[in-house]
């Protein structure tokens, strides 16, 4: 019997353990905070430092592993999120443990032991992000952007409510505040572990419009809304925790604050028929390439669900079918959601979605072009993000007290991003029909805007270029994912997910530390600085001359990944305006029965 005896956990329960799972998933953000003790403690050069950094990029974004190891276990739905999950919890705990061993001195540490311990920590993350967001993807195909801007969101705003942590309960003891990260994300992904699994077939509650407080595009809306909130108080406490010299015990009403915050995202599942998921009966037969033989087959081998009332795996089926025989009367009818396959007129002639491996991506085009505006884009946030605190002491002369603000606000704007660029594109394209690839060159040519202004920027300037860099960051953030299973298709999504994820490790290495570390010492010596400290705003202007150029370069590159692929933008509007007016028809007419 093994595991077909356990029910499949409600998608929105998982979606909610997700959320929890991504909001500590970026911890690596905050690295600024505690990266001067590291500095102190080693002695270390600025370029040593970034190594470092950079490093612990390339682990947190070199996730082509564990999207295989995703891949692998796809068709085990219920463990095969659990493992990967797991994978990164002990990775975590393992890197952040060393770090902080090799701080209090239990051990010296070599530069590559502090390279190799903050990439493994780093790559922690990136197993739960992966997790989180392949799952979240498959469970809500035609809702895949809205899904990637909640996930997205929370990932970049788990920087800001780390740094809250560390103001509220550690600061000034750094030290501490290590050993916090080495354990907090672990437990939380410990309580969420239950809730995690893949879940393909439609619920009930998607289907009972109206009978329910949330549907499901409201239950994206709320998210949106609650961590929206969280992120404008995060930024608010920061801000005050800087200006004004708070007590502990203030810090630590703060702190509570921002956790009551969190609780309403306990909601989302409220409506949704339980714990355990209930399969609403539906018919697939109009669909033109229904096969029941092969929903037996598929149900002898996953001994998961009984055949006919399975949805067959999105990457499956043709962008647009033909046309097909009409249903059985009385049953709910399930259209195909995007990417999934929509009936068609015989006279739209088009081909099947894109379905592509990771080796097949590596040969096209279009993924050379995504991945350079990546490498680019995110290469210049990251470069900020990881000189901030060096930043802030070469434009004020002193260690500011403005670092955690900034580090705070580069985070909220940074969710921000996410958040819109994951719904307003979702939203226009079902709406207007309008290319999500569209926002692409706009975002691009934000971030090279914001260097340019960086290269002649004082203290005063720094903090809304700052948010004007985490916004551009995030929505790259965003965006990309849905453009991965847009473009070369949701068979293999992790797997091409993950392999994309090397543009950002990319960027920092050759950016954030090869760049940015390089014309800093250059600029020290230049000065004849006693110390490992350059003041002045020659420090990074040339580094961020370079990338606002190189940011144009990127912008030109998106206008022309939008113009290769707006064809294929072209049929998708067209599906889903028809999946939505039907869906909607559906919902209200016909009852729903349980299996």
């Amino acid at each position: 019997m093994g595991l077909r005896c356990v029910p499949y956990v409600n998608k929105f329960w998982t979606l909610t353990a997700s959320i929890a799972v991504a909001l500590c998933a970026g911890v690596t953000y905050s690295f600024p905070i505690w990266s001067s003790v590291l500095k102190d403690t080693y002695a270390l050069s600025q370029e040593q430092l970034q190594l470092i950094a950079s490093t612990a990029n390339v682990g947190g974004y070199s996730s082509i592993i564990s999207g295989l190891v995703y891949d692998l276990l796809a068709k085990h739905k219920k463990v095969g999120p659990r493992v990967v999950l797991l994978i990164g919890s002990v990775a975590n705990a393992a890197g952040y443990l060393g770090l902080w061993a090799a701080i209090q001195g239990l051990f010296q540490a070599q530069l590559w032991h502090l390279a190799a311990l903050a990439a493994l920590a780093a790559n922690g993350g990136t197993w739960s992000d992966t997790t989180a967001m392949a799952t979240n993807v498959r469970n809500f195909p035609s809702s895949r952007g809205s899904v990637v801007g909640v996930l997205k969101a929370s990932v970049g705003l788990s920087g800001s409510l780390f740094a809250m942590c560390y103001a509220g309960a550690f600061k000034p003891d750094k030290h501490s505040f290590l050993l916090f990260l080495a354990f907090a994300p672990v437990l939380v992904s410990l309580v969420a572990l239950p809730l995690i699994n893949t879940c393909t077939f439609v619920q009930r509650s998607e289907l009972e419009a109206g009978q329910h407080v949330f549907t499901t595009e409201g239950r994206f809306i709320f998210s949106f809304q609650t961590l929206s909130t969280l992120a404008v108080y995060l930024i608010i406490g920061a801000t005050l925790s800087s200006l004004y010299p708070l007590s502990r015990l203030a810090r630590l009403i703060v702190l509570a604050g921002a956790g009551l915050l969190l609780l309403p995202l306990l909601l989302i599942p409220v409506g949704s028929g339980g714990l355990v998921a209930q399969q609403a009966e539906v018919c697939y037969s109009h669909l033109s390439n229904y096969d029941p033989d092969s929903e037996a087959e598929e149900e002898e081998e996953e001994e998961e669900e009984e055949a006919g009332h399975r949805l067959h795996n999105p990457a499956q089926v043709p962008l647009l079918a033909g046309a097909a025989d009409e249903p059985a009367p009385g049953a709910v009818v399930v259209r195909p959601a995007f990417g999934q396959g929509m009936a068609a007129a015989p006279t739209t002639p088009a081909g099947p979605i894109p379905d592509l491996s990771p080796w097949e991506c590596l040969q096209s085009f279009s993924f050379w072009l995504l991945f350079g505006v990546l490498v680019i884009g995110m290469g210049s946030g990251l470069a900020l993000l990881n000189n901030l605190a060096q930043v802030v002491k070469a434009l004020s002369g002193t260690g500011s007290e403005a670092t955690p603000v900034l580090v705070s606000l580069f985070s909220v704007s940074n969710c921000a991003g996410r958040m819109l660029l994951g719904y307003l594109p979702e939203r226009r394209l079902h709406a207007k029909g309008t290319p999500r690839l569209f926002f692409l060159p706009a975002v691009s040519a934000c971030m090279a805007v914001t260097c340019l202004c960086l290269a002649f920027a004082r203290m005063a300037l720094l903090f809304p270029l700052a948010a004007a860099a985490g916004f551009s960051f995030g929505g790259l953030w965003s965006l990309f994912p849905a453009y991965v299973s847009e473009i070369f298709g949701l068979r293999r999504f992790a797997a091409n997910y993950s392999l994309m994820q090397l543009a950002p490790a990319l960027g920092s290495f050759g950016l954030a530390m090869g760049l940015a570390g390089h014309f800093y010492e250059h600029a020290l010596a230049k000065h004849g600085t006693l110390g490992n400290t350059c003041v002045g705003q020659d420090c990074f202007r040339p580094t961020f001359l370079i990338l606002a150029v190189l940011g144009g370069v990127a912008t030109a590159a998106a206008l022309l990944l939008c113009q290769r692929e707006q064809g294929l933008y072209k049929h998708h509007a067209r599906e889903l305006h028809t999946y939505d007016e039907e869906v909607l028809r559906e919902e209200t007419r016909v009852p729903t029965r349980s299996v």
